[in-house]
C-alpha cells in the first residue's frame, strides 16, 4: 500500500492494490471454511499438541491460513476505505444532518445485500437441506456441536417466522453465520465519523493512545461482539494520515 507518512488526506479513487489484499483475504476465508467442513479435525487446538504428522500439518495450515485473521484485515480495509470516502464528502449540510446521511448510507450499503443473501440461503435450505435424514458423526468426535448442527441443517429444520425476522434485522445470524461480521460493521458505524475526525488531526500520539484504549476495550469487553474490533477500523483510518508508520 503505497502511502507515505507525508501523504495528506485525499479522496482518491479505486485502489487496485487494496482490492488485491481484499481478494486474498476473501480466499483465506473461503479456504478456511472449506477446510473445516471437508476434513474433520479440531483446528483450534495448539500446534504443540499434535500427535502425528497429519495433525501437525493440519494445525500448521490452520495457523498460516486463518479465516479470523483475514476478517480482521477486512475490517482494517473497511476503516481505510470509509475514511477516504469521508475525505471526499465536502458536505454543506449541518453536522447532525451529515451524520444522519452517513448512517443511512451505511445501512443501505449493508442491509439490502444481506437480505437478498439470507432469502437465497433459506430457499436453498428448503430445497436441499431441510427434513433430510440426520448424519451420524459418532465416528468423528473432533467435530464441534455447532458444525454438526449445521451439517444436519438443524437451524433450518427449527426455523420459524420469528427466527427469519431476527436474522433479517441482524439481531441473530443463526441462519447465516458469516453475518456476524456485518453486525460488527453495523455496530461500529456510529463511531466511524468520530474516528475520521480524530485521525485527520494527524496527531500520532493521540492516535496511538486511542488505539490502545480501543484494544483495552476489546480485551475487557471480549464477550460483546459489537465492540470487539473497533481498533481495526481505527487502524485502517490511520493509514491515510500516517502511512507505513
Amino acid at each position: 500500500m503505497a502511502v507515505n507518512s507525508e501523504t495528506k488526506p485525499s479522496g482518491g479513487g479505486f485502489l487496485a492494490n487494496v482490492e488485491s489484499i481484499r481478494g486474498i483475504a476473501a480466499l483465506y476465508v473461503a479456504f478456511w471454511h472449506v477446510l473445516g467442513l471437508t476434513i474433520p479435525f479440531n483446528y483450534h487446538a495448539s500446534i504443540l499438541s499434535s500427535d502425528n504428522l497429519r495433525d501437525f500439518t493440519l494445525r500448521g495450515i490452520a495457523t498460516l491460513i486463518n479465516g479470523q485473521t483475514a476478517v480482521v484485515v477486512f475490517f482494517v480495509i473497511s476503516g481505510f476505505v470509509i475514511g477516504r470516502s469521508l475525505d471526499r464528502k465536502d458536505s454543506v449540510l449541518p453536522a447532525a444532518q451529515s451524520y444522519a446521511v452517513f448512517m443511512l448510507r451505511r445501512a443501505l450499503r449493508l442491509y439490502p445485500a444481506h437480505i437478498v443473501a439470507l432469502l437465497g440461503i433459506v430457499a436453498l435450505a428448503w430445497l436441499f437441506l431441510m427434513h433430510r435424514p440426520r448424519i451420524d458423526f459418532a465416528a468423528f468426535p473432533m467435530i464441534d456441536a455447532l458444525s454438526i448442527a449445521w451439517l444436519n441443517a438443524e437451524p433450518f429444520n427449527q426455523m420459524t417466522w420469528r427466527t427469519v425476522a431476527a436474522n433479517l434485522t441482524m439481531g441473530s445470524w443463526g441462519l447465516n453465520m458469516v453475518v456476524w461480521s456485518l453486525y460488527v460493521e453495523l455496530a461500529v458505524a456510529p463511531a466511524l465519523p468520530i474516528f475520521h475526525k480524530l485521525t485527520r488531526a494527524e496527531n500520532l500520539y493521540l492516535d496511538l493512545a486511542i488505539v490502545g484504549g480501543l484494544i483495552a476495550l476489546t480485551v475487557f469487553n471480549w464477550d460483546h461482539l459489537w465492540s470487539r474490533y473497533w481498533f481495526a477500523f481505527y487502524l485502517g483510518m490511520m493509514v491515510q494520515t500516517h502511512g507505513r508508520r
